[in-house]
């Protein structure tokens, strides 16, 4: 209806309070993209341009069609690089980053993911430095820099637990522990496995409960520590769970 009426700016406002809480959880990709491209080109406000080509670039992605995605986001940095918002501008570097690693193309993921994490520092936003860092963590370890990788989680750890982001802790916990375990330390990894996994239970975050179970299982595997193996697969089972 607002979009008939002429007003897409008011139109992009209310799909900004369903499109990712509601048809992005839901698997509704391809309605979002259809709902933001009517739209898309007709909006006047700069920040709900920005929200629209970003949702278009996230949908695109989810639906396998990434190089769709990369015009959007694109398109979204240039903008924002001419009216100088430096906040929308690292969101859509950390994008065009996340896109290009999708296609396997690593090295131009991580220049895209320096540029939004300089960025994300100079405006001093801790939540898109720390998201940066964790990204550039997961490329260095895809590429095999074992070392390098375990460093930007270690920061990306400390940048968590200061702004209290209790989800991305436990995300962090795991990725050092997993660079732990590459690296043969299996203690260290234990250690840090079970942080997580205390994280999640505190926090009810189902995903990663398995996943903190999974890999702290493998590492008492390591240790060829059965008794701790078999308490974490009764758990997984009592909770319903393969």
């Amino acid at each position: 209806m607002r979009c008939a009426a002429g007003d897409c700016d008011t139109a992009c406002s209310v799909l900004r309070e369903f499109d990712c809480d509601y048809l992005l959880l839901w698997g509704h990709y391809r309605l979002m993209i259809d709902l933001h491209e009517t739209i898309e080109g007709k909006i006047r406000d700069t920040i709900l341009q920005f929200s629209n080509l970003n949702g278009l670039g996230i949908a695109y992605a989810l639906i396998g069609s990434v190089r769709k995605a990369i015009p959007y986001l694109n398109k979204g940095m240039l903008v924002s690089r001419e009216v100088k918002d430096r906040d929308w501008e690292s969101i859509f570097l950390g994008g065009l980053g996340n896109r290009y690693s999708q296609l396997g193309d690593t090295r131009k993921a991580i220049e895209f993911y320096e540029q939004a994490l300089v960025i994300a520092r100079e405006i001093g936003n801790r939540r898109i430095e720390g998201n940066q860092i964790t990204n550039l963590g997961e490329r260095y370890e895809e590429l095999g820099d074992t070392n390098k990788a375990l460093e930007f989680y270690k920061q990306a750890l400390v940048i968590d637990r200061e702004i209290g982001d209790k989800s991305g802790e436990a995300i962090d916990c795991v990725n050092i522990a997993n660079c732990w375990l590459l690296l043969g330390e299996t203690l260290k990894a234990i250690d840090l496995y079970r942080q997580g996994k205390n994280i999640v239970d505190d926090i009810s975050f189902p995903v990663m409960q398995q996943s903190a179970r999974h890999r702290l299982a493998e590492a008492y595997l390591f240790q060829n520590d059965l008794d701790n193996v078999k308490w974490i697969r009764k758990f997984r089972h009592e909770k319903g769970h393969n």
